[in-house]
């Protein structure tokens, strides 16, 4: 399936997508070190369940939420390229190391 052309297009510009990127990892740190000074815990969950709100606002208001096939096109093109970069990201962090220690809660009860 060809990628849908417009807002999910992973051709537009680079710099400002990087720009978004770090604005949104910075805002993300930047209140959680507000919750807790003296450690930053990432609550994956919460986090990404915060992103995928932001983006569902954003693609609400773009031509791909036009009739409901598009925006299942959308989403699954967007599914897509969201395993891509998590297969990346994970590889990136072997070769890397993660971004710091990680403690998964759910395994501490």
């Amino acid at each position: 399936m060809a990628p849908i052309k417009g807002l999910m297009d992973p051709g537009h510009n680079k710099e400002y997508q990087a720009l978004v990127r770090e604005a949104a990892w910075k805002g993300i740190l930047e209140a959680l070190k507000e919750m807790n000074p003296d450690q930053l815990f990432l609550r994956n969950e919460d986090i990404v369940e915060a992103l995928m709100d932001i983006q569902a606002l954003v693609i609400s208001s773009s031509n791909q939420a036009d009739s409901p096939t598009k925006l299942r096109k959308t989403c699954e093109e967007f599914a897509k390229r969201l395993r891509f970069k998590t297969l990346a990201a994970q590889a990136n962090d072997k070769e890397d190391g993660p971004l710091g220690e990680v403690i998964h809660l759910d395994s501490m009860q």
